[in-house]
């Protein structure tokens, strides 16, 4: 063969088809002695391809060999350079040391950028992260300073302009970063590129062969690195056929003429393609896991098929891929290799956590609800004790329920809550239940212990390596103490942030101490959302499950591409650049459509190279397919001739049923009635089984309560405790005597409400709770005087009783017919209660807000903190005593003829002397208008009292009837709307 002219690489350079094998065809050139291939150097773009080589010599040789030296293009760099400059090779810098040395060169200028707001480094951070990356480009594309300064004047700030005064420009930056970094001993990616593109020489690679493969998007130094080997006989280049690829040869000097291409074949035989839409990423999701299914059970020995892939372009979609498909691949056959977000794990959002607790705190006072949030962490409450996990549960969930009681206290202090006598009590009683003593030392003990290693070491930090080893040893501690390193993930997951935070220890930022606690947070929320965990599988066999650019390089005969949706693939998202878009172009500086193109090359490699190829995107209003996808749609088009492309695009919809089930009535055993006939029936519970015997069953059958939440907000509920609380306080000492307007004293009024408030909500109330007790102090003295001194002007009125409990037994059988004649009260002390009639049978109960005299009639008194009469008044013109259906129509509440019931059994008052209305006491004006009597006409009281009596009857003989279920059917129209239980009973769509 005739000796080829120096330089000349005919023959050196080939272009394969995008169907060829690239890892194969660079096998086939290696040069081998014997089993012997040390002699070769081959270098890919990236690392995963090695893999493949190394096994598809082992396949071809079936016994041990001597593999050669394969390398991706960062190793392959770093090895020239380690070479060329052999002991004196200075330490690579890692992207946290190049912002430090950023810093430093900021915080030494006169004119600083931005003035004092980026002093510190968290506020530099994000900014020194993109002057970072600029400069390193402008490296690597041998941009010189003074190139740079010459387009300054079209750069845009790189700050808002309100802090533009006094900028100094990039290249101030470019000047002086790189002797300073040489000085200091380091070098960054980009010098470690110059050195070698413009030093590269044989001796640095006494290789027998060397081949480049797969090679595409070149930087300038990559550029020069290859004109260099084009001059050496033993270099040789291997391309993949894709768009652009005739630009990237001739920025390397090689002519068309002088490349080796693939044969035209005039009837190319693409991959088979499907295209599947979905409405969101979860379809897509079940929609693979269905095609995996059927491919397998396709296959004779149950298995994938070796060359399959799933590709994965956004890393959001790992997780659901990882529960949903993966389960279904035999024996775990599968190998995951892709970067996930950090900030996306579960162990960031335990410290994230932590975080959020010790910045929301105020003084040494913890937030209720991020103490709460981050003590029920999993891996928080699942912390051993004696070998069991339980326990960690039991104290953490009984704190949340004790705090939940001091709804409205929004901050407390560790000593505080580790003193709580009573949690210690409710914990070891909770314990012991268990089959466990746990003495109360003991559980405190724990608790301080808990607070010790996870909170209070988080409190102070004396410096970024300070900061840094305090969460490693939390994470450390979280390993060996607590349940969590048995979730899956949690190992690689842990191990990556393990190593960022032994990175920022050994960096040169270890020594900074932030002036701020919460800054040191901050600072590692900016670092921690730059850095990934790496799932670097090495296995060959079975499905890969790949991210988009690990796919480089690489042949499968079956590939599954999802999310291939617009600012996916291509990812278009602004660039974090310094550098606006011309001032690239003037500089030669890859943009965002370079960008696009290199997308554009790797995806119509990908699909080119596979046999089947199925393609997944999201379409709806906020995702469209990308343009990728349109491109693959349209070269179809143009082969079938066809304007339709509905026939080649699958739509993926789920089999849902919208249809709102109506509830089963529920069925009474014995146990529940003989519970329902012992229990005391009260006014709440009857207005409950009126609005919905469903929800009855639930909140008193079944005792489901909604769990009390902890923290500032103040529920209505807890409203109207507090307002009972303060007027049973003020009238305590004013009961048996006729009022006056004397006894109206707004400033008593007031500073009750500061002192109650104080004792149940802390000192220094904030937010929602300071406004409520403004609010309640405004309204308690308008009652009084715009409501109470009119009202005692005009009649003589006496209390006679405050929050007066009652409990009482009606005689009835239960089989009885409903008229109510002949029924008879009894009256026998009560323990605990006033002189209560006991009624055989049914145990009845109230309590009343007040009972009054005004003139020669008793009044009943309940008082409502909201403003409206819905759900109180009872329309006796609506009432169908004997249509039991029509009952939750007309009766709001039965809770004022129920308090009537219970007191003229106490007074033995006949109904024509008593009486009863609800206080508004959410109305804007606190006159007359608050009040909403039970009987509108005074005629028809006493037939009216009887009507609503013999209502409430039959409602409790029906409660405790074993033949009437529990029946959803008997509920009010709207009924559902605010209830608890509507995913219990599957009316949520109805509550909407």
């Amino acid at each position: 063969m005739k000796e080829r002219e120096k330089g000349d690489p005919k023959g050196r350079c080939s272009v394969l088809g995008p169907s060829v094998n690239l890892v194969a065809a660079v096998a086939d050139r290696l040069f081998a002695s014997g089993k012997d291939y040390s002699e070769n150097l081959v270098v890919f773009p990236g690392k995963r391809p090695a893999h493949f080589l190394r096994k598809a010599l082992a396949e071809r040789e079936q016994s041990p060999y001597i593999p050669p030296v394969i390398l991706s293009t960062e190793e392959f760099i770093d090895l020239a350079y380690e070479r060329l400059h052999g002991d004196s090779a200075t330490r690579k810098m890692e992207t946290i040391d190049a912002v430090a040395f950023l810093f430093e060169i900021h915080r030494g200028m006169e004119n600083r950028l931005g003035g004092p707001q980026f002093l510190s480094l968290e506020a530099f951070f994000p900014l020194g992260l993109r002057i970072y990356r600029d400069l390193e480009e402008l490296l690597i594309e041998y941009v010189e300073p003074a190139r740079l300064r010459e387009v300054e004047p079209f750069m845009e700030t790189p700050l808002p302009p309100q802090t533009g005064a006094g900028l100094q420009s990039l290249s101030f930056f470019y000047d002086r970063f790189y002797t300073t970094v040489g000085q200091a001993g380091f070098s960054s990616r980009s010098q470690r590129y110059r050195t070698v593109s413009s030093d590269l020489g044989k001796e640095v690679l006494p290789f027998r062969t060397i081949i480049f493969a797969g090679f595409y998007a070149l930087t300038e130094c990559e550029k020069r690195i290859f004109h260099r080997l084009l001059g050496w006989e033993n270099a040789f280049f291997i391309f993949q056929h894709g768009p652009g690829i005739e630009s990237t040869l001739a920025s390397i000097g090689i002519k068309v003429e002088n490349a080796v291409f693939p044969p035209v074949d005039p009837e190319p035989h693409g991959p088979d393609i499907h295209f599947y839409r979905s409405a969101d990423s979860h379809g897509q999701v079940f929609a693979l896991s269905g095609l995996v299914r059927a491919h397998m059970e396709r296959r004779e020995n149950g298995r994938p098929h070796e060359g399959t892939v799933i590709v994965l372009p956004s890393a959001e979609t790992l997780f659901p891929v990882l529960y949903h498909t993966l389960p279904l691949v035999p024996g775990g056959d599968y190998n995951i290799s892709l970067g996930y977000p950090l900030d996306r794990t579960p162990a960031w959002g335990f410290l994230n956590g932590l975080m959020q607790l010790v910045m929301s705190m105020d003084g040494d006072r913890l937030y209720v609800p991020d103490y709460l949030s981050f003590v029920l962490h999993p891996y928080t409450k699942n912390i051993y004790i004696d070998g069991r996990t339980d326990i960690t549960r039991i104290l953490f969930h009984s704190m949340e329920e004790l705090l939940g009681e001091d709804r409205g206290r929004s901050f407390v202090g560790l000593d505080e809550i580790e003193d709580r006598a009573d949690l210690v009590e409710v914990v070891g009683e909770r314990v012991a239940a268990t089959g466990t003593a746990l003495s109360h030392a003991e559980i405190k003990r724990h608790l301080t212990a808990i607070h010790h290693e996870l909170i209070r070491k988080a409190l102070n930090f004396e410096s970024v390596d300070d900061f840094a080893g305090k969460m490693t040893a939390v994470l450390t501690f979280i390993y060996e103490h607590s349940s969590a390193r048995l979730h899956p993930f949690f190992h690689p997951f842990v191990e990556s942030f393990v190593e960022q935070l032994e990175l920022l220890r050994r960096s040169r930022i270890r020594d900074l101490a932030f002036a701020e606690r919460n800054s040191y947070f901050h600072f590692l929320k900016r670092y921690i959302a730059h850095c990934f965990s790496p799932f670097e599988g090495t296995p060959l066999r079975g499905v890969q499950v790949l991210g988009f650019l690990e796919t480089r390089n690489l042949r499968f005969d079956r590939t599954y591409i999802l999310d291939a949706n617009e600012d996916v693939i291509p990812d278009t998202k602004k660039e974090e650049s310094l550098l606006p878009f011309k001032v690239r172009q003037i500089l030669g500086l890859p943009t965002y459509r370079d960008r696009d193109m290199l997308a554009a090359y790797y995806f119509d490699t990908l699909v080119r190279g596979s046999r089947e190829v199925h393609v997944f995107f999201v379409e709806n209003s906020k995702k469209e397919k990308s343009r990728f996808v349109e491109k693959l749609l349209w070269e179809k088009q143009k082969r079938e001739k066809t304007a339709n492309t509905n026939a080649y695009v699958k739509s993926l919809g789920y089999r849902l049923s919208l249809k709102n089930a109506e509830p089963s009535p529920v069925g009474k055993t014995a146990s529940v009635v003989n519970f329902l006939q012992q229990r005391a029936h009260d006014a709440t519970s009857l207005d409950v089984y009126l609005n919905c015997p469903l929800q009855f069953y639930y909140r008193y059958v079944l005792d489901l309560r909604k769990k009390e939440a902890a923290g500032p907000d103040i529920e209505r509920s807890d409203v109207g405790r507090f307002v009972h609380k303060v007027l049973f306080t003020y009238f305590e000492r004013r009961k048996g005597v006729r009022l006056t307007e004397k006894e109206i004293d707004p400033e008593e009024m007031r500073s009750m409400v500061g002192t109650l408030f104080e004792e149940d909500y802390g000192q220094e109330p904030i937010g929602s709770a300071y406004l409520l007790k403004q609010q309640i102090e405004r309204q308690m003295t308008a009652f009084l005087k715009d409501y109470q001194a009119p009202l005692f002007r005009r009649a003589a009125v006496r209390i006679l009783n405050l929050e007066q409990k009652i409990e009482t037994l009606y005689q009835a059988p239960i089989s009885s017919a409903t008229s109510i004649e002949g029924e008879s009260l009894t009256a026998l002390p009560a323990e605990g209660a006033t002189q209560a009639p006991i009624i055989a049978a049914f145990r009845l109960k109230g309590i009343l807000d007040r009972v009054e005299t005004r003139d020669d009639k008793t009044w009943i008194i309940d008082y409502k903190t909201g403003g409206s009469q819905a759900r109180l008044a009872i329309d006796f013109d609506r009432l169908d005593d004997e249509a039991r259906t029509s009952w939750s129509e007309s009766i709001g509440s039965l809770q004022l003829p129920f308090y009537l019931l219970l007191y003229s059994a106490v007074s033995d008052l006949e109904i024509e002397h008593l009486d009863a209305m609800f206080l508004l006491l959410g109305k804007t004006y606190m006159g007359p208008g608050i009040e909403l009597p039970l009987f509108g006409k005074e005629s028809e009281a006493k037939s009216n009292y009887e009507r609503a009596r013999a209502v409430i009857v039959r409602l409790i003989r029906e409660i405790c009837d074993p033949g009437i279920p529990f029946d959803p059917g008997l509920r009010a129209r709207d009924s559902c709307v605010f209830c608890d239980y509507q995913y219990l009973c599957g009316m949520q769509w109805r509550g909407r």
